[in-house]
């Protein structure tokens, strides 16, 4: 779902701070995951702390789950919902008149497959909804997106085994001229995929096979085996493969992790949920960001004329969580954002104010 190795910009985020972030070595962060009929998001720390099966309440019977720097999207049968990556500001309609059966974004627009056989797609904000983006000339499922590739399940007509489509679209979409990437191998009922820069992983009945992207090649389909059950959800993220173990109506229901290596298969990661089926992984900082941001502002001329202290602020932050002190790097956010806040206008251009606002906000929301 989500993008690998380095972090997708916010909406409100300038290029610079997107830059910077990416270039940080990651810290700690969430992930995300649908329980269907639970109707509810759930999230928890990647190192599967901090269970939270009620994240996001009220939903409906979601299905899929994806997230950037400043949301989380899900779908519904007929919708695409977005939250802002707090849990607030929940919009269960945010992209309504669809029929999405599997969900993507990158930097600029957010992409889902559609039951009515196209890759479709709109801006970050909603708007500009393209219902035919690319025309898969059968219904895709399971989309995933890296580095401008699209991958997705697709079933030709009359079908016995399901095809893995690429596609390295033009802007303006168009239609697709199907191959299997897999060639001639056989691959299991595939009900999730994930890629990243060197492997496409799809998630089959007990397993999660495995190709190296973008082409396909040296395919695996028992990379990793002992999964429990099956699963509508995949992710990625450092050195681990996020599943669910179920994502239909019986069997366990839990979400599990493995090592990309292969080893370390864990079916009962995160247990509780109810009926899991998509899965997100999350890629911001907290300490490290934090560390980033004060050596960003220190660079600037503003801090010569008189605010050496927001770069103080965010270092004791940075340390405060360094040392596990979570109460006190909050703490200690809030005031350099106020700070930022009495200044703007001042001694802070407005836009500079704003934009360093918005970043630290983002920030706080991964001080756990």
């Amino acid at each position: 779902m989500l993008r690998r190795g380095l972090v997708i910009s916010a909406c409100l985020f300038v290029c610079s701070f997107a830059l910077l972030l990416a270039s940080t070595p990651r810290a700690e962060a969430f992930i995300y995951w649908a329980n269907e009929t639970g109707y509810s998001i759930g999230r928890a720390n990647n190192n599967g702390t901090g269970v939270n099966q009620n994240f996001i309440t009220g939903l409906g019977r979601v299905f899929d789950v994806a997230v950037d720097d400043a949301h989380i999207y899900w779908t519904t049968w007929d919708a695409i919902g977005r939250a802002s990556l707090d849990g607030t500001d929940v919009n269960p309609t945010f992209i309504t008149g669809i029929k999405p059966t599997g969900l993507t974004v990158d930097d600029d627009h957010i992409y889902w497959s559609d039951y009515t056989g196209y890759i479709a797609r709109a801006a970050k904000d909603g708007t500009g909804v393209n219902r035919t983006w690319i025309d898969c000339l059968a219904t895709p499922s399971s989309l995933t997106l890296h580095a401008g590739y699209f991958y997705w399940v697709w079933w030709a007509p009359n079908a016995v085994d399901p095809f893995i489509a690429r596609d390295n679209p033009p802007a303006d979409g168009g239609t697709v001229s199907h191959t299997d990437i897999l060639g001639s191998y056989w691959i299991r009922p595939t009900y999730a995929l994930c890629a990243t820069a060197s492997h496409l992983w799809w998630r089959s009945d007990g397993s999660i096979g495995r190709a190296s992207t973008p082409y396909g090649l040296n395919p695996n389909r028992d990379y990793i085996t002992g999964l429990e059950g099956y699963g509508g959800g995949l992710a990625a993220l450092d050195s681990h493969l996020y599943y669910t173990t179920t994502g239909f109506y019986e069997g366990p229901a839990n979400v599990g992790r493995v090592n990309t290596d292969g080893t370390g298969v864990d079916n009962a990661f995160i247990t509780g949920c109810q009926t899991p089926s998509g899965v997100a992984a999350d890629e911001l900082t907290a300490a490290t960001s934090l560390a980033a941001m004060a050596d960003q502002i220190d660079a600037t001329e503003l801090t010569a004329g008189g605010l050496p202290s927001l770069v103080t602020k965010l270092r004791n932050a940075e340390a405060a969580l360094d040392r596990g002190n979570v109460k006190a790097a909050l703490k200690i956010v809030d005031a350099t954002i106020n700070e930022m806040e009495a200044q703007a206008g001042k001694k802070i251009p407005v836009d500079t104010a704003e934009r360093w606002i918005t970043a630290l906000g983002l920030i706080r929301v991964h001080i756990v």
